[in-house]
């Protein structure tokens, strides 16, 4: 479910802002400073929707409990001590932990994670400028590089979910 999810939004933050792109600029086929600031407030309210749902949502009980007994948190102390009690056992800590149990091997893969998908990143800044290079239109951009290419990676991923669910005893 994480990965469809992951997928549909890939979905429209890839397609969804060439379409809106596409829509604002009209005729026009070259760069259109006015309908990237379309798409992209687009995009931005679409960050909103998901910032005002983790604001607006409580905490859990466990996990209010469990803050409220540490000394430096329940203790009222004035804002910026409890922003730096807060990024130290939000942020610093646990950062800590996994260097102090692995030690060396957290750096190694730490690295691991940083440079693991450079070259898809930087790879996909650069093939949307050489697709409209190649003289094709944002929603064909959209349409094939975006939409197609995502739908068919989420198709491939139930279809091996399936085919494993086969040969393993999956509860349906």
């Amino acid at each position: 479910m994480y990965q469809t999810g992951y997928r549909l939004a890939m979905i429209w933050a890839g397609a969804g802002v060439l379409w809106i792109a596409a829509r604002a600029a009209g005729v026009e086929r070259g760069y259109d400073a006015s309908a990237w600031t379309v798409a992209y407030l687009a995009m931005a309210a679409s960050m909103a929707v998901g910032l005002l749902v983790v604001l607006l949502s409580p905490e859990p009980a466990a996990a209010r409990s469990a803050i409220l007994d540490e000394p430096m948190l329940a203790s009222p102390r004035s804002r910026s001590e409890r922003l730096g009690a807060w990024l130290q056992s939000a942020v610093v800590g646990p950062f800590a932990d996994f260097i102090r149990r692995y030690r060396w091997h957290a750096l190694l893969l730490l690295a691991l994670i940083a440079t693991y998908r450079i070259s898809d990143v930087v790879m996909g800044i650069m093939a949307n400028p050489f697709y409209v290079d190649m003289g094709y239109s944002k929603d064909e951009v959209a349409a094939v590089s975006k939409l197609y290419g995502v739908v068919m990676t989420l198709v491939g991923a139930f279809l091996v979910a399936r085919s494993r669910c086969a040969s393993a005893s999956c509860a349906s």
